[in-house]
């Protein structure tokens, strides 16, 4: 769970990956096909407190629950994650945003993935 979530509402040009980014290859070919297949577009950027020593993240969702995540101040590719229901939620509600139509379809996608086991990949 987060310790804080916030809308992000400035530009963010992201940077080189990290090491944990390119040791998930496989997770990340999925998301970029899923993104593309499903038509998938940006959502929503959320500032992110984890509490992590090297600092905030920029948490970029997409329409179908895809979340690819940078570190705030150096611009780092950290990681893509393929969201489930729960973590999707729990944007929205830290960040006290009312569910809407997107919303749903984006749980609806997010639970077509999970089903698929597309949240278990490297």
């Amino acid at each position: 769970m987060f310790k804080d979530v916030k809308i992000y509402n400035r530009r963010f040009k992201p940077t080189i990956a990290t090491r944990h980014a390119t040791e998930r290859q496989e997770r990340i070919n999925t998301a970029t096909r899923l993104i593309k297949a499903e038509k998938a577009t940006v959502y929503m950027m959320f500032d992110v407190d984890n509490g992590h020593k090297n600092g905030n993240e920029i948490h970029i969702l997409y329409t179908n629950g895809i979340v690819f995540i940078y570190n705030k101040d150096t611009g780092r590719f950290i990681t893509v994650l393929i969201a489930r229901c729960g973590q999707i939620k729990n944007y929205f509600t830290m960040a006290q945003i009312q569910r809407n139509s997107t919303i749903k379809n984006m749980l609806d996608m997010a639970e077509n993935h999970r089903q698929n086991n597309f949240n278990n990949l490297y």
